[in-house]
């Protein structure tokens, strides 16, 4: 996330899109996140947009903060 965050133009956004451990059945966690790992995706962005659908999580990062920012 950090090299993507470097790389975005100014103004532009990363989109996640993530299913959550909570609504994701058992066999298939492996792929899903936790609230505290969703957590850790939006640190170091200076506006973190979160919407839930139907048990995935959607971020939207904005504005990678720099060191020293």
């Amino acid at each position: 996330m950090d090299d993507l965050g470097h790389r975005l133009r100014e103004g532009g956004a990363i989109v996640v899109i993530t299913p959550l451990v909570a609504t994701t059945p058992e066999e298939r966690r492996g792929v899903a996140l936790d609230e505290t790992q969703v957590g850790l995706l939006g640190a170091g962005w200076k506006r973190v947009e979160r919407f839930d659908a139907q048990g995935l999580a959607v971020l939207i990062l904005r504005g990678r903060i720099q060191p020293g920012d």
